[in-house]
């Protein structure tokens, strides 16, 4: 139903390309400034495009919070998406990397042989840290977390396929598995307000 739809935390710019944005207005970027520039840029860009996919999803019935960023335990951590539907909590980390990668043991590499974090250990720490705050407001449904890759011309190499990465090639095939269901209970959707409350404006996380 139409009046399902809920994004009860819309995504806003971070601040720190807020900010970059800014200073290359006014002054002339290092080779290291304008590349971190170009990696928030496309980053912000991948995050975007992941919600119109959400939006023409099945999902798009689903309580949505987006650019969740928490405390728990003095650690901070950020959720790219969250969704929110009676029987499952969704989790995404969303990558907008380009070109081709591969991985050996726990170690992701770029095509060139450059080693880049593991996103990974990332998901589990993000999913390790929300299931406490979840647990904190009685919500105990199962979390299904995946970093997505959304780039159409990302490849990566050497990936366990049961591991929970969703490849670009599919995307499409996954948007349209979402269950659907009647309506979000109230209860849900007081937890995730009160979840969005809990978001820390005007701060970031390194990813």
């Amino acid at each position: 139903r139409k009046d399902d739809f809920m994004i009860i935390l819309p995504r806003e710019e971070p601040r720190h390309l807020r900010i970059r944005r800014l200073l290359k207005a006014r002054m002339t970027f290092s080779d290291k400034e304008m590349r971190q520039f170009l990696n928030d840029e496309k980053g912000f860009a991948g995050e975007c495009l992941f919600d119109d996919l959400i939006t023409k999803s099945g999902a798009s019935t689903y309580v949505q919070l987006n650019g969740l960023l928490l405390e728990w335990n003095g650690n901070l951590f950020q959720i790219d998406s969250l969704l929110a539907s009676p029987y499952r909590i969704y989790l995404y980390d969303v990558k907008n990397f380009e070109g081709d990668y591969y991985i050996e043991g726990d170690r992701w590499y770029s095509k060139s042989g450059v080693e880049v974090k593991n996103p990974l250990i990332q998901l589990r720490r993000s999913e390790s840290l929300l299931r406490q705050v979840l647990n904190r407001l009685s919500v105990n449904l199962p979390i299904e977390s995946r970093v997505v890759f959304v780039y159409p011309g990302f490849t990566l190499y050497n990936a366990d396929p049961n591991a929970p990465i969703i490849l670009p090639t599919q995307l499409a095939t996954y948007m349209k598995k979402f269950p659907a269901f009647e309506s979000i209970p109230s209860h849900l959707l007081e937890k995730m307000k009160t979840l969005a409350g809990f978001h820390i404006k005007n701060s970031d996380v390194d990813k």
